[in-house]
């Protein structure tokens, strides 16, 4: 039973990224919104269980194992949280469905999106104070948030609490 050690946090990330990973895949008209799929993939790996015979709670009084179930919650939240999203498929071929990503999604704000556009080319786009740049090689700009919601992002980046600005 999952007790607060290090592949619990393992299995829990395993357990988002692949419920990430089918509902992009299963998504009408190849458009997701990760702010929603993380939300509920969160909200069911924290949902209350039932707990099959071989981990029932054992009485300490009289020895007796009874059906039990349990609910996991979380101790602290990480002040990082990072999404990587599996966008190479058994073939290698690339997954281009569209993800709809918010600036904000379980309480942390969205500061990175790495983008990989082709064999061993990837740019950056990054939240600073006020503003979204992106980095491409040689070239730095100012873009819009909408700019940002329209790449194809693998690999997104929140920090700790929403912070104003």
């Amino acid at each position: 039973a999952p007790d607060g050690k290090p592949e619990d946090a393992t299995e829990f990330l395993q357990l988002l990224l692949q419920a990430l990973h089918e509902e992009v895949i299963n998504a009408e008209g190849g458009v997701s919104t990760l702010a929603a799929l993380m939300e509920d993939s969160v909200e069911s790996f924290f949902e209350t269980q039932e707990l099959t015979e071989p981990d029932w709670w054992r009485c300490p009084a009289c020895e007796q194992e009874r059906p039990s179930t349990q609910t996991l919650l979380p101790v602290r939240v990480p002040p990082v949280l990072c999404v990587q999203l599996q966008r190479a498929g058994i073939d290698e071929q690339k997954d281009d469905s569209k993800v709809v990503t918010s600036e904000e999604v379980l309480g942390r704000r969205l500061c990175g999106v790495v983008i990989h556009h082709s064999s061993q080319h990837y740019s950056v786009c990054c939240r600073l104070p006020s503003r979204w740049m992106h980095f491409d090689d040689s070239t730095t700009k100012e873009v819009s948030f909408e700019f940002v919601q329209k790449q194809q992002g693998f690999l997104y980046i929140y920090e700790g609490a929403t912070v104003q600005g």
